[in-house]
């Protein structure tokens, strides 16, 4: 069995050196009968033994109805090609989105897929070596499948393999589907990174002991007002009610500075300073990152979040 997954593979691998260019780099593609391979199953084999048999043994002793018995199931073989065939045929491919990843983790690469000719049944992608997606299709929409993201940079994506042994199992019909695309891997993430460098921590602290805003002033005493807000101590002083009035403390300001790391190597500074911009955005502060070829400046949300790791994951 082992001995027959490595021969199909590599007859897939000699298809797809020879004829990998029919299937298509530049999106969107239609599947035609070039882009087409077919190979019979390991099932597929094991009926034609049986079929070949029992022909042998029919003509041997002169039985007609094991004749036929060979030829219906023959004839409902070489049906199954077709039909299985027809399952892939004018299959359309419209679109290659890679989602970026950290390293470490599984990028997720959607690609927008139309039946066209309507419902396509028993369908199965994967990329490289990955657990396959099973999946049928009755509408245009997109499928996600999962790229391992081992080192930090851009990577090509891989051609996908779409294929079906639909109805019967007895044949396999697939196709490789190259996309001109790129994946950026950022950084691996730190299990437990430290804290912030020294400028975030007193506004961190700050927030920490006080669990509340900072005191601003005192206050007479107005009907409505919460009694937990009043300065007790005060009030006793004066023999009059004070209340606390209270202002927001000022958020500081986060700099992320390659330079400031100096015992760690260039990519475990890097997956350091990743952290620090993935923890620093779920806390909703305002960050810059200075890098040794280029800085980014104060900001905070989405799209400062993807601009930082961008630039960590094409960091030379």
């Amino acid at each position: 069995m082992m001995w027959w997954q490595h021969k199909k593979q590599a007859w897939r691998d000699s298809l797809a050196r020879k004829f990998g260019a029919r299937a298509g780099r530049n999106l969107p593609i239609v599947l035609q009968q070039r882009q087409l391979y077919v190979l019979p199953t390991r099932f597929g084999f094991g009926l034609a033994a049986m079929l070949f048999v029992c022909v042998l043994g029919a003509l041997n002793y002169n039985n007609n109805l094991a004749l036929a018995f060979a030829f219906v199931f023959a004839a409902l073989a070489f049906l199954s090609v077709h039909v299985a065939h027809s399952n892939m045929m004018r299959l359309r491919i419209d679109s290659c989105l890679p989602l970026s990843a950290h390293a470490g983790q599984r990028a997720i690469i959607g690609y927008g897929l139309d039946p066209v000719a309507g419902e396509r049944s028993c369908l199965r992608g994967y990329l490289v070596s990955e657990q396959p997606t099973d999946f049928e299709l009755t509408r245009a929409e997109r499928i996600a499948f999962a790229l391992p993201a081992n080192s930090r940079g851009w990577l090509d994506v891989p051609p996908l393999t779409l294929s079906t042994q639909w109805p019967f199992g007895l044949f396999e019909v697939w196709t490789y589907v190259w996309p001109n695309e790129k994946v950026l891997i950022y950084p691996r993430l730190e299990n437990s990174p430290p804290a912030f460098p020294e400028q975030a921590d007193a506004s961190e602290g700050r927030h920490a002991q006080n669990g509340q805003d900072d005191l601003r002033h005192l206050r007479a005493y107005r009907h409505g007002d919460s009694p937990r807000r009043i300065a007790w101590k005060a009030s006793a002083r004066i023999g009059q009610l004070l209340l606390k009035e209270t202002e927001s403390p000022r958020q500081e300001e986060l700099v992320l500075d390659y330079g400031a790391i100096t015992e760690l190597d260039h990519e475990a500074k890097l997956s350091r300073l990743a952290s620090w911009v993935v923890l620093a955005h779920q806390r909703g502060l305002s960050y810059a990152l200075k890098l040794p070829t280029m800085e980014l400046e104060m900001g905070q949300g989405d799209a400062h979040v993807e601009a930082c790791l961008r630039a960590l994951g094409q960091a030379p």
